[in-house]
């Protein structure tokens, strides 16, 4: 008894990392925990309920409801996997275009002091925007534009605003001692931003651009979801399609994007660890 309580003492201890098994079981046994509870609320017929089926359907109604989004339908034509395809590119194309625009940007505040005092406004307001207001400009901005460009556009704002602060910081953070190095060995000007900023701000730099894929795809259902039709489609499309018509197909949606959002993030986060080792030794 003594050592299992010296080991439960030794696991809670303040900033101790826990095993990655252990990790993995206490995440998976929260998960469960949630569906239990999700199950034992909605159990038995929709009278006997604890929770109405008009707020909360049962999770055999939902999976239940999965074929009716599967198929193709004139409401949902191609199935959810065309509309799954269709947010996909959406939120990678204005990462891109965040990206090319966001990280050129923050380098040059981070570096140079006119430049930063010049656009420090532009950073304040990144950090202060409530992007919902965008929503609705970004019809007036973009709509012209035609095609996916309104949503594209709106997805890169939010990337933007997400990214520009955590880059600047990001350079902010690169140790004098580098720059006091390189200037010794004879660098100047845009060789101490290229050749020692840029690649030791590059590990923070991609994990900016990592969380802004996940902010374009928490807002896709904003993004997707006014103005939409079944042709332009997307996953935002589909949740407020169901939303007026038959509420336990929005959960379908709503976990894909759980689900994908989760994956995507896992899947850069490895290949951050393959790009950058030495952050991870």
């Amino acid at each position: 008894m003594a050592n299992r309580a010296e080991g439960l003492s030794t696991l809670f201890e303040i900033r101790r990392p826990t095993p990655r098994l252990l990790a993995w079981g206490l995440g998976a046994a929260y998960v469960l925990l949630v569906l239990f509870a999700w199950w034992f609320v909605t159990r038995g017929a929709a009278e006997e309920r604890i929770v109405s089926p008009v707020i909360l359907p049962s999770p055999g109604e939902v999976l239940q409801s999965i074929p009716m989004l599967v198929k193709d339908t004139p409401r949902f034509p191609g199935g959810i996997q065309r509309h799954l395809g269709i947010s996909l590119v959406r939120v990678i194309k204005s990462c891109i275009i965040a990206t090319i625009i966001v990280v050129p940007l923050g380098l040059v505040m981070g570096a140079y002091g006119p430049i930063r005092a010049f656009f420090e406004p532009l950073n304040i307001i990144a950090g202060y925007l409530p992007l919902i207001i965008i929503v609705p400009l970004s019809f007036v901005w973009f709509a012209p534009l035609g095609g996916d460009w309104q949503k594209v556009l709106f997805l890169a704002i939010a990337c933007f605003v997400y990214m520009l602060p955590l880059i600047v910081k990001a350079v902010d953070e690169v140790d004098e001692m580098f720059l006091n190095t390189a200037m010794t060995l004879g660098a100047r000007g845009p060789n101490l931003l290229l050749k020692v900023l840029f690649p030791i701000a590059l590990p923070d730099i991609y994990t900016a651009i990592r969380l802004s894929f996940g902010v374009a795809w928490t807002w896709i259902l904003v993004g997707e979801g006014l103005a939409a039709d079944p042709e332009t489609g997307g996953l935002g499309y589909v949740f407020n399609a169901a939303y007026r018509n038959d509420k336990v197909l929005m959960y379908i949606p709503a976990f894909i994007i759980l689900v994908v959002g989760f994956l995507a993030d896992r899947i850069l986060a490895q290949v951050g660890k393959l790009l950058f080792p030495y952050r991870y030794l």
